[in-house]
C-alpha cells in the first residue's frame, strides 16, 4: 500500500501547535466556553501526534501552551517507537511572548483563523494562523515567516489535553479524515484499532477505476472500511449539509464478477456533501472544506459532520 510518512520537525525549523476560529467575539465571562473565534480559545495545552523525526531517528509530540499573559510555551518530547509509549527526552520548555493580530478568513476554507506572532521566532515561520474547532478540541496550525498565509494547511494538527474528540450532537463538528481513518463516533484512528475506523483517505480509487479525466494520484478517495462489496460512499452534490436529508439506496461497487463489475469511482470534491456508511451500519453525513490536496502527507480533508 502506498503510504505518506509525516515527518516530526524540530521546533527551531517549523514549531506546530493547535488553534481556532469562527466567532468574532474575543470576550469570555468565565461561566460559558470562549468562543472558536476567539483568543480565549487557544488557552491551555495542546499536544501533536506522535510523528517521525528523520534528523534524530526517533519518533516525537509537541506540547504548545498559550497562556493568557502573552507566552506561549512549547516543549518537545522524544520517543522511541510509533507507540509513544517510551519516553527517551525530553526538551526543556522553550517559552516566547506572542501579540494577537485579529481574525483572518482563509481563501481556500472560507473559515475564520487567528492571526498570531510569536515575537521571538525571528529565525523560523513566526507567523501563525490557528483553527480552532467549533467543539474547542482540535487545531490546525498554518504558519508563514514575515506575512501571514492566505490559505489553510492541515499538516500541524494538535489536541486539546483532556478534550473530548468524540461526536457532539446538535452541533457542527469540524475534524480531519486522513490516511490513518477516522471513527466518526469516537474521533479514534487507526492508532486505536483498525477494525475500529468507519472510513480512510488516498490517493487512489478504491475499485482501482477511474472516472474519465481522473487516474491516480491526482486526487483523493475516501475508502469505506467496511466488509462488502461497496464502497459506501455517496455523493449527494454541491449542498449544504442540511439538505442531505435521505439514506441512498445504492452504492459503487469496489469488488465484483464478469456479471457485477466493479465501478469507476470519482475522488472527493470541495463543498460536496457525502453520505457514509458507518463500520456499525449506522450512518453520517459530511462535506469537505477544503480543496483536496494529493500532494499533502496523508491526503487529509477537512470535514464537518453529523451522524444521521
Amino acid at each position: 500500500m502506498k503510504m505518506r510518512s509525516i515527518l516530526y520537525i524540530a521546533l527551531t525549523a517549523t514549531p506546530f501547535i493547535a488553534g481556532c476560529g469562527s466567532s468574532d467575539s474575543d470576550s469570555d465571562d468565565g461561566s460559558k466556553a470562549p468562543a472558536a473565534g476567539s483568543l480565549e480559545a487557544l488557552y491551555g495545552n495542546w499536544t501533536s501526534d506522535c510523528r517521525y523525526n528523520s534528523d534524530n531517528d526517533n519518533y516525537g509530540r509537541q506540547t504548545v501552551t498559550f497562556s493568557n499573559n502573552g507566552t506561549v510555551s512549547i516543549v518537545d518530547k522524544a520517543y522511541s517507537d510509533f507507540d509513544c509509549e517510551l519516553l527517551t527526552t525530553s526538551s526543556d520548555p522553550k517559552t516566547y511572548n506572542y501579540t494577537d493580530d485579529g481574525q483572518m478568513t482563509g481563501a481556500d476554507t472560507g473559515l475564520v483563523m487567528r492571526q498570531v506572532t510569536l515575537q521571538e521566532l525571528q529565525d523560523a515561520p513566526y507567523k501563525w494562523l490557528i483553527y480552532v474547532t467549533p467543539q474547542l478540541n482540535k487545531a490546525i496550525v498554518t504558519y508563514g515567516s514575515t506575512t501571514y498565509p492566505t490559505q489553510m494547511t492541515l499538516d500541524h494538527v494538535f489536541n486539546k489535553e483532556g478534550a473530548s474528540q468524540a461526536y457532539v450532537a446538535g452541533s457542527a463538528n469540524v475534524t480531519i479524515l486522513h490516511h490513518f481513518a477516522l471513527n466518526f463516533k469516537t474521533g479514534g484512528t487507526e492508532a486505536d484499532g483498525f477494525d475500529t475506523v468507519d472510513a480512510s483517505t488516498a490517493a487512489w480509487s478504491p475499485s482501482s477505476k477511474y472516472v474519465s479525466g481522473e487516474s491516480s494520484d491526482g486526487g483523493i478517495w475516501v475508502r469505506t472500511l467496511s466488509d462488502g462489496d461497496y464502497n459506501y460512499l455517496h455523493d449527494a452534490g454541491a449542498v449544504a449539509l442540511d439538505q442531505v436529508t435521505t439514506i441512498p439506496t445504492t452504492w459503487l461497487r469496489k469488488y465484483g464478477n464478469d456479471e457485477n463489475p466493479t465501478d469507476p469511482i470519482p475522488s472527493v470534491k470541495k463543498n460536496h456533501s457525502y453520505v457514509i456508511k458507518l463500520r456499525d451500519n449506522s450512518y453520517a453525513k459530511f462535506r469537505v472544506l477544503n480543496t483536496p490536496d494529493p500532494q499533502a502527507d496523508n491526503w487529509p480533508l477537512l470535514i464537518e459532520y453529523q451522524l444521521m
